[in-house]
């Protein structure tokens, strides 16, 4: 029996051994494989070497110093390569370092790092397809790119993970920057950094189809773009996007955007945007259903839907022309099914370029300042529509103001229904006019357009008052006979009484002693607006009657 030991020794030796040689022949043989099956997919002409290799049996892990790729054109050398989990139709994990690829004389690339890992080989006889291009994980450190043509790249990192055609489930690059030849006529850019999360864009007939686009995130921070010959550019802070997912609220936000670029003649512009905010609105759902001609989905009730911008200011060759404290709108949809909506300006300023002022110079004006705002409800199911009293507001001038009701009011169709336009006109010029009160508060605008017609006249500003008063006191107004004496042969005292002298007084006490006045249109029952031209058929008492209308000073 102790002499059978050596025996089964040796055998085990010879066992261990074979196998060992099994398994490295096996690994050697995967490694061939793949790199045959990658060779294959660079064209017929590629050539791959490397001056030493290592293959591990027990892991399979490939080592490859100093490999080449060389094709007709093109030359990529690696320092190093680690391939592992290999097989004739798969790269599990490749990590490469000390990159170069040389294109000719034209163009060199050098990478710090790759590592690419799930990567399906392409076919016997087909090349890598961009656009069918999977990858489980890319990562790329420190890339520089230089074309003698074009300008020099350079790219901090990039990591991305989950690529498969028309999707992504993370990818972020950092430091990008892309510096062009001073005659290439390409675009510059400098970005920071760029974050996407979960991203779908499928392809619908060749191109990508925007209605199919879904993000959960996408994310760019210090982004810039220039265009040397045309003088312009462009930087961003911050863009931020959530949940672009139908169904869900998408939030977006957008900080410090500048402009740089010429105004054709005018000279040198810039304009600087503060800040965009957009939150509570199905965007993916809306866009999609607009793209379909499709009635877009309703807000959430109790979820207010916002829009702002904030902070715009833009000036030429330094002077102020455009300024905006903020830009809101609103809406949103009740618990009780009451669809509401608003907008407004605040802090508006525009200074017209010389030469472009409308007048305003003479008016005493070098610029237009104020703001507006309107809100109103509607029943979702239809009915009366209201609109609060919503203001235009004119610093140093005058404030007009709009409240209004409006009946018959159609449905708001159901979320995906057809959108038929030629209908919704129909049904809304079949609304009804119940109400509609305008005010004017005089803060200055009247009593410049005095001054100046008393200048141009050589006159005073009292006596163009008084003559401006009587022209109202005998102005006519459509469908009504002019004010004047009484028709010949009639005594005086049997003159028919001016139904129109309510409406032509206050308008010339509002000429002589400038405040406020109203105009207001209430009619005893509301009015369809395809029948007001027929009013003007009706006597003139009657078409006051049925308007509603007054004129009167607050």
């Amino acid at each position: 029996m102790r002499a059978r030991l050596p025996g089964l020794a040796l055998a085990g030796l010879v066992c261990l051994a074979g196998a060992g040689a099994l398994a490295q022949a096996e690994a050697e043989r995967r490694l061939d494989a793949a790199l045959e099956r990658l060779r294959a997919s660079l064209g017929a002409e590629a050539r791959l070497s490397w001056q030493r290799r290592e293959v591990d049996p027990v892991t399979g892990t490939a080592r490859l110093l100093g490999l080449a790729v060389q094709t007709a054109t093109d030359r990529l050398t690696v320092a190093e390569a680690r391939l592992s989990d290999l097989s004739a139709t798969r790269i599990g994990r490749a990590e490469l370092t000390g990159l170069r690829m040389e294109d000719g004389k034209v163009a060199t690339a050098e990478a710090a790092r790759l590592v690419v890992a799930g990567l399906p080989l392409p076919p016997p006889g087909a090349g890598f397809d961009p656009f069918a291009l999977e990858l489980g994980l890319l990562e790329l450190d420190r890339l520089r790119v230089s074309h003698a043509q074009e300008g020099r790249l350079a790219l901090g990192r990039l990591a991305v993970s989950g690529l498969r055609p028309g999707a992504l489930d993370s990818a972020v690059a950092e430091a990008l920057a892309f510096e062009p030849e001073a005659n290439a006529g390409t675009l510059g850019f400098r970005l920071g950094r760029l974050a996407l999360e979960a991203i779908e864009l499928p392809m619908a007939g060749g191109m990508p189809d925007p209605a199919g686009f879904r993000a959960a995130a996408i994310a760019i921070e210090d982004a810039a773009f220039s265009e040397p010959r045309e003088q312009v550019e462009v930087a961003l802070a911050r863009f931020a996007m959530h949940d672009w997912i139908p169904g869900r609220d998408t939030r977006i936000a957008l900080e410090r955007l500048r402009v740089d670029a010429p105004f054709g003649p005018l000279g040198a512009g810039q304009v600087r945007l503060g800040r965009v905010g957009v939150s509570g609105i199905d965007m993916a759902g809306t866009v999609a259903a607009v793209l379909a001609n499709l009635q877009p989905p309703d807000p959430r009730p109790g979820v207010p839907q916002r829009m702002a911008i904030e902070a715009v200011e833009a000036t030429l060759e330094g002077r102020p022309l455009l300024g905006l404290g903020l830009l809101s709108a609103d809406g949103g949809l009740t618990a009780d099914g009451v669809m509401t909506g608003g907008f407004a300006v605040e802090a508006l300023m525009l200074a017209l370029p010389p030469g472009m002022d409308l007048g305003l110079q003479a008016l005493g004006y070098d610029r237009i300042a104020g703001g507006l705002s309107v809100q109103g409800q509607v029943p979702r199911a239809g009915g009366r529509l209201s609109v609060a009293p919503a203001f235009v507001a004119w610093d140093g001038a005058g404030r007009l103001s709009v409240s209004a009701e409006l009946d018959g009011i159609p449905a708001t169709a159901e979320a995906g229904a057809p959108v038929d336009p030629d209908a919704a006109m129909a049904e809304m010029a079949a609304a009804k006019l119940a109400s509609l009160v305008l005010r004017w508060d005089e803060q200055g605008l009247l009593e410049r357009l005095v001054a100046k017609a008393a200048r141009d006249q050589g006159s005073t500003p009292a006596r163009v008052r008084e003559e401006w008063a009587r022209m109202a006191e005998a102005m006519p107004l459509p469908g009504a006979p002019p004010p004047g004496p009484a028709p010949r042969g009639r005594q005086p005292g049997a003159a028919p009484p001016d139904p129109f002298a309510p409406l032509r007084q206050p308008v010339a006490a509002f000429i002589r002693n400038p405040r406020a006045i109203e105009i207001a249109l209430r009619p005893p029952q509301p009015i369809a607006f395809a029948a007001l031209p027929k009013f003007q058929s009706a006597p003139p008492a009657e078409q006051l009657r049925l308007l509603g209308l007054t004129v009167r000073i607050p």
